[in-house]
């Protein structure tokens, strides 16, 4: 080999040493973005409110550099190792195709469908879940940050329409079925089988062993369904004192 070609090399092998290192620093940056943003959803009940989404903004932002150094980086790898012995080779000329072949192949590969990315959202469900109410001397205690995620947070399934379950969560997007109804939808649809939620950008085929139990969504059920019985017994309470007080 020449010893331009020679020097080329050493450039690419520099570069690659420095784009892994990229990776490395992408990784801990996500992670820390990551809890950063969990940290902020703990603090706020709605999920959609602007600290968080400035937070899931910059989010995304990383992992669309995360992606693109990436690609940079599995091309220069391409390169060193298959024209390292090579003569009369225009590496630059090479990476650059090796470049538009890799993200040719990943060309559908969106922010919102990066590892972290759905890792943080889930984070985010978990930490914007409350725990049990409590009950004191037969009265309810009722928290004001319980009773406004309760009322924003969607229990009926995209799919039936109907209240759920036995929520189940798409691994890849985020979102959540009843079980039955979604299973009923991808014997349905088969391999055709996508996320039944309008707007959704994952458009990998559903199966079966895609979903997860939501156990978060599911406790968040049985909250309300517990809140609703105790409302009920209430209410049925004060009618009964009202008609005894006004009874002659």
């Amino acid at each position: 080999m020449s010893s331009s070609g020679r020097q080329c090399l050493s450039v690419i092998s520099d570069s690659t040493s420095v784009m892994a290192e990229a990776v490395a620093e992408l990784e801990i940056a996500l992670n820390c973005a990551s809890k950063f943003t969990a940290d902020v959803a703990k603090m706020y009940s709605d999920e959609n409110c602007r600290q968080i989404e400035s937070t899931k903004e910059v989010m995304e932002s990383l992992c669309q550099t995360d992606h693109e150094v990436k690609q940079f980086l599995k091309a220069l790898e391409i390169v060193q190792t298959q024209y390292q012995n090579s003569d009369d080779v225009n590496l630059l000329r090479a990476f650059e195709d090796k470049l538009e072949e890799v993200k040719a192949q990943s060309s559908d590969a969106h922010p919102r469908l990066h590892k972290k990315y759905t890792e943080m959202m889930e984070l985010i469900q978990d930490s914007a879940v409350p725990g049990p109410s409590t009950l004191t001397s037969g009265h309810e205690v009722i928290d004001e940050d319980l009773i406004v995620t309760q009322a924003q947070a969607s229990v009926k399934c995209p799919y039936t329409g109907q209240e759920m379950v036995n929520p189940v969560k798409n691994r890849h997007c985020g979102h959540s079925y009843d079980l039955d109804g979604i299973l009923e939808f991808i014997r349905n649809k088969k391999k055709k089988a996508r996320c039944p939620v309008s707007g959704c950008i994952n458009d990998k085929p559903l199966e079966a062993d895609d979903l997860i139990e939501n156990k978060e969504l599911k406790r968040l059920i049985l909250q309300r369904k517990n809140t609703e019985t105790l409302r009920s017994g209430q209410d049925r309470t004060s009618t009964s004192s009202v008609q005894l007080l006004t009874s002659p």
